[in-house]
């Protein structure tokens, strides 16, 4: 997989994470590298794990195993 199919497939699990938190009331969900997981996107502790799930489904990869990523690009690092 190409670094531009991660970051996409990437965002496009965290608009999900969000979407399903109810998290921001609006039909497009911008997220950036730089969005923080809990400063920007409003993800909770419940949130980060369902987060989890999702990427390890994806990538069959922990991203959250020896850390808790601050921001989306975090993520886009430990899979890179």
């Amino acid at each position: 997989m190409y670094k531009a199919e991660i970051e996409e497939s990437v965002y496009e699990i965290v608009r999900t994470t969000v979407r399903n938190q109810d998290i921001i009331h609006t039909s497009e969900i911008i997220v950036r590298a730089e969005s923080n997981l809990k400063k920007d996107l409003g993800l909770d502790s419940l949130a980060l794990a369902e987060l989890a799930v999702r990427v390890e489904a994806k990538f069959d990869i922990d991203v959250f195993e020896n850390s808790i990523p601050q921001t989306v690009g975090d993520i886009i690092d430990k899979l890179n």
